[in-house]
């Protein structure tokens, strides 16, 4: 009787094949993205920003601008993101504590990006924390504390900023009288071993992302 036992570097091939057809298939479902980037940002982007109530911004760990934002007012921060950047970080921190302050921060961009609760902020600061380079793996999405326009107190709707954006805020928006937040200005292509296919922005719901892409998958088998 015939041995029908699979080479062990036919095994590896077979294994190969089924990879990249769960690859190409996912890219089928999800569409090739053209929202990543290796080299930042493509062009210039514009933003208005603001919160309650001093406000200091970061872009690659280099700081931007800052200062009291008037949010009682109306008021917001206007800035310009130079090409070739990746992450925005920013800091909040009431400039007193009253019994009726609460924490909130809103914001747009040029290139779309609004205040939302895909955004990550810490109450103390870390080393780096403003860097590109910084791991934020760690930290805890905020929280929304309502949409941009008058119907969210106590701040209430501000016109030059986009309509989709949300105030936000740690879990805590009574307490935490200081945050640091963090958020990609473009979401990069290659980080790890592979983010061609993004697992984390699409996933169909007939497949899952592997935890660990096979070491031959990546090389082809030896």
């Amino acid at each position: 009787m015939k041995d029908y036992t699979l080479h062990p570097k036919m095994t590896k091939v077979f294994r190969l094949a089924e990879f990249l057809f769960w690859a190409i298939s996912l890219l089928l479902e999800c569409g090739i993205s053209s929202s990543c980037s290796d080299k930042g940002t493509s062009l210039a982007i514009g933003v208005n920003i603001t919160c309650d109530s001093y406000l200091e911004v970061y872009v690659d760990g280099l700081f931007l601008g800052g200062g009291a934002t008037n949010v009682t007012s109306k008021g917001f921060l206007v800035y310009q993101i130079m090409p070739g950047s990746h992450v925005i970080a920013l800091s909040c921190k009431a400039s007193a504590q009253p019994s009726a302050w609460k924490g909130g921060i809103l914001g747009s961009f040029e290139n779309g990006l609004v205040t939302d609760t895909s955004w990550k902020c810490i109450t103390t600061a870390k080393y780096g924390w403003h860097t590109r380079t910084y791991r934020d793996d760690d930290w805890p999405k905020v929280k929304s504390y309502g949409p941009n326009n008058a119907s969210t107190l106590p701040w209430g709707g501000i016109q030059s900023i986009d309509e989709k954006a949300v105030w936000i805020w740690t879990s805590d928006n009574g307490k935490d009288t200081e945050v640091y937040c963090r958020h990609t200005l473009v979401a990069p292509c290659t980080e790890g071993k592979l983010l061609i296919i993004q697992c984390v922005t699409c996933k169909p719901a007939k497949m899952e992302c592997p935890a660990e892409i096979p070491e031959e998958s990546m090389h082809g088998p030896k």
